[in-house]
């Protein structure tokens, strides 16, 4: 590689994804063979090669983000701060003829304005390139080349590359959509938490854009959720031939591991608008032959065969501001699913929605959130 860092050598890394779903991450972190895992709020800290990480990119179903790290300080003051960045190796990284952008989170006593911190750290990234090469690069907020995240917590300031460039949760399928649609990577964190790895029939009800049900079908299929998509990485100045060959030998693997569905996968919806969403994300996504959709009412669903998840994703926050009409779809939804001996019913939704509104004894619950919005998965054995 043209940079200092080789594709085998151990490095820092941090992968982010929805507060409360670390856990998730954290383990498929470690089926990838990640050392050092260490949970962080909305996070796993983790060690490894550039390798590895960029296996990540390909494969993590849970995360939002991989990030390197490239430096590590404890700056006292501004000055410190643009100091301390200049005195990072930055040549190995950084160029004139690729555009960069800066963002940072702040929870400090002296660093209290990200946007600030931002512009000085981005000032030092273009200071150094102009220095080293008579030019400095264009700053792009919207498309950069190159995206700089920066921590400054508690008086310690990490520093990062964004390797995935889009959210790691954006695959690609999905094209149409409706209001306030599930992200993916929190669809398939429902997923994981309800148990569900493929070996057993699964309907969503209330599918929506079919986020869930694409999300199964992933998983059903073997599929690298990461494998139709490109990467920030691949615009690096360091991206060289010898890593542009190693992602395409592992996009050549990931194609390679993909399976056939072998369990019956249903997404169902009462408007039609959502049923053609859905069969029009699965089509770009490949998968139209995995799921079988139809068009219901979700008080109508039927007992899988063999004895199977119902997993879903109800309106409700944005999506729908009456709270009776939404406790009512809950209760209307478990009540018939409480004849289904030997099942499983799984939510994403409120806290409020879910006391009210089910009436059945959690197996398990866990708090997440969707965006902004404060959320509950809820897990329920039906005997």
């Amino acid at each position: 590689m043209s940079s200092t860092l080789s594709l085998f050598e151990s490095a820092d890394f941090l992968a982010t994804t929805a507060r409360g779903a670390e856990s998730y991450l954290f383990d498929e972190l470690t089926t990838l063979g990640a050392q050092n895992l260490e949970l962080v709020p909305g996070g796993v800290t983790f060690s490894g090669s550039l390798e590895l990480a960029t296996r990540a990119c390909l494969w993590l179903r849970t995360a939002t983000k991989v990030l390197l790290r490239i430096g590590l300080a404890e700056p006292k003051n501004e000055d410190e701060l643009y100091e301390v960045v200049r005195a990072m190796n930055l040549a190995q990284w950084f160029d004139a003829d690729h555009t960069v952008a800066v963002w940072a989170h702040v929870n400090d006593e002296v660093f209290r304005n990200s946007h600030y911190v931002s512009l000085k750290i981005k000032d030092a990234i273009v200071d150094d390139t102009r220095d080293r090469t008579g030019r400095r690069q264009d700053v792009d907020t919207q498309d950069p080349d190159l995206a700089v995240v920066a921590h400054v917590l508690q008086g310690v300031a990490r520093f990062y590359l964004n390797l995935n460039g889009e959210s790691l949760n954006r695959r690609g399928y999905r094209v149409r959509q409706g209001q306030a649609p599930l992200r993916e990577s929190l669809a398939a964190t429902l997923l994981a938490f309800a148990g569900w790895s493929g070996g057993r029939p699964l309907h969503d009800p209330m599918c929506g854009s079919g986020t869930l049900a694409i999300e199964a079908a992933l998983i059903a299929t073997n599929r690298a959720p990461g494998l139709e998509r490109t990467f920030g990485c691949e615009r690096w100045p360091a991206f060289d031939p010898e890593w542009r060959a190693l992602l395409g030998k592992l996009r050549d693997e990931a194609r390679d591991g993909q399976t056939a569905v072998n369990t019956q996968i249903l997404a169902s919806d009462i408007d039609p608008k959502s049923v053609a969403n859905t069969r029009t994300n699965l089509a770009v996504a490949g998968l139209s032959d995995a799921v079988e959709v139809s068009e219901a009412d979700a008080r109508d669903v039927r007992a899988l065969e063999p004895a199977g998840l119902i997993v879903c994703n109800p309106p409700y926050g944005e999506r729908m501001g009456d709270d009776a009409e939404v406790i009512a779809l809950h209760e209307d939804l478990s009540r018939v699913v409480r004849g289904f001996s030997g099942h499983e019913l799984a939510f994403i939704s409120t806290t409020r929605a879910l006391k009210r509104g089910v009436h059945l004894k959690p197996d398990a619950k866990l708090e997440v959130f969707n965006g902004k919005l404060r959320c509950q998965l809820a897990k329920y054995s039906i005997r």
